[in-house]
């Protein structure tokens, strides 16, 4: 994970924040660490320290890690951020979604093509490409699409 361990990784806090999802994707979204994630939670109930256990050093950590990161950038004066924890959480959480519940379900999936996990990256950080998709959606979920892609552009700009 070397963008979320390198105290002063090269680029703008755009391309720091981006480099920094796809990696925990690709580590998330491997297929070893989804048989992992798999066991935990078919165990959870059997087993509820084992599955803390996990979350904190597999989904949790790598979420604090970023939201470190989000936190150093914002002390920096390089992002606007009064709330690093959530913009954090939010954004690793967005990233995952859909990915992470269709290997989950879909053993076979395999591992993610990292040409579409930057792609949905480059996305998520970019609101204009994001409210673009909005047509079509039913208003409550656009109207939080559109909240969320206001955020981020208020908040994660090119370096000033």
């Amino acid at each position: 994970m070397e963008s979320l361990t390198d105290p002063d990784p090269p680029g703008s806090a755009r391309e720091i924040l981006h480099r920094s999802l796809v990696e925990i994707l690709r580590f998330l979204l491997c297929p070893a660490q989804v048989a992992l994630t798999r066991l935990a939670v078919s165990e959870a109930t059997a087993a509820p320290e084992v599955a803390r256990l996990f979350y904190d050093n597999a989904m949790g950590g790598l979420s604090a890690a970023f939201t470190r990161r989000i936190a150093g950038l914002a002390a920096q004066g390089r992002i606007r951020c009064s709330d690093a924890d959530w913009l954090g959480s939010s954004l690793v959480g967005c990233a995952l979604n859909r990915q992470l519940l269709r290997r989950l379900t879909h053993p076979e999936a395999g591992p993610p093509d990292v040409a579409e996990l930057e792609r949905r990256v480059s996305a998520l950080l970019d609101p204009r490409r994001a409210v673009s998709r909005l047509r079509g959606l039913r208003e409550p979920v656009a109207e939080r699409a559109r909240t969320a892609g206001a955020f981020i552009s208020a908040n994660i700009e090119q370096d000033r």
